[in-house]
């Protein structure tokens, strides 16, 4: 079933301010509509604000150091992973990140004592003994290397197994990217929704993503990781929540002038929850049907009607 381009709809806070969350009208549940009312001014919204108030060039670099601030913001977020995938993949961050500081460590140690143990030349001073080969040394500088790069090569892998295994013939949920906006299509049931997105607890699901228009990138910084989805060449990914909640997912790659507002929700409800809010959705799809059936119905009827008036 085709859906329609969600209208775009700007709500209102209670003060009267604009809420910078720009929401569709289409399929929206009751968190999307709460976050959209509450939600704190989004990146670009602070951003232009800046830009606005900006009179001179120092206040052109206090909004770059604005902009890389509120940039990180989401970022951090995937520093509380919420799911085994994530998990998986903040614990190898994590391992490079110490084996990278063990080594720069050490490179700045030599650095340092190589300063302060011969800090300059001497006028009439010999050189020092060059060296001219050492075997044990220079096995023990390509071993140690390639041993590190062993080690990561196989924790790598071995993440890449935890967060993207194979995906079934059949995905779970069909994510279509669109100028600004994300449809969600439930292969087993037929519902389709716009914006936000539930799914069980605990119940690993796989998601098909593609793009309507131009390049999207899926990304749900707690529960998995970043991945594109490109005009007709779908990607895989498999998504899990450790304990219900509510995420909040980006598109990451810049996609035209409303990129900063494509936002969506992803809902992790109790199985029971799940059920009822699907069967909630299931109810609105049936009557869309409904009605859109009576309406051919009601058309085939007053062409039959016509037609048989030529005739008599």
């Amino acid at each position: 079933m085709e859906t329609a381009r969600p209208r775009a709809v700007r709500l209102l806070r209670p003060e009267g301010r604009p809420s910078p969350i720009v929401c569709s009208d289409l399929a929206q549940g009751p968190a999307m509509r709460n976050l959209c009312s509450t939600w704190p001014l989004s990146i670009t919204s602070k951003v232009l604000a800046i830009v606005r108030r900006s009179r001179h060039t120092h206040e052109f670099v206090n909004l770059r150091l604005a902009s890389a601030t509120l940039l990180s913001v989401d970022a951090i977020k995937a520093l509380n992973p919420q799911s085994p995938q994530a998990r998986a993949i903040f614990n190898l961050g994590i391992v490079t990140a110490i084996v990278m500081t063990v080594i720069f460590a050490v490179v700045v140690g030599i650095v340092v004592y190589a300063l302060l143990r011969f800090p300059r030349w001497r006028e009439g001073e010999r050189d020092p003994e060059q060296g001219r080969g050492n075997k044990t040394i220079e096995i023990v500088w390509t071993a140690i290397p390639l041993a590190i790069v062993a080690v990561l090569f196989v924790l790598a892998a071995r993440t890449m197994g935890i967060s993207d295994p194979r995906p079934p013939p059949k995905p779970d949920i069909v994510v279509i990217g669109h100028q600004w906006w994300w449809e969600a299509r439930y292969t087993n049931s037929g519902i389709v929704v716009a914006n936000e997105i539930h799914i069980p607890v605990g119940k690993p699901l796989a998601l098909r993503l593609d793009a309507a228009d131009v390049l999207h990138e899926f990304w749900v910084p707690e529960l998995a990781r970043k991945i594109k989805t490109v005009p007709g060449h779908p990607n895989h990914i498999w998504i899990q929540a450790d304990k219900p909640g509510t995420y909040l997912g980006f598109c990451w790659e810049f996609c035209g002038t409303q990129h900063a507002w494509m936002h969506f929700l992803l809902v992790t409800d109790p199985q029971a929850e799940f059920q009822q809010w699907e069967q909630a959705q299931r109810a609105v799809l049936f009557r869309s049907l409904r009605r859109g059936a009576g309406i051919v119905v009601q058309n085939v009827s007053e062409s039959s009607a016509t037609l048989i008036a030529g005739f008599s």
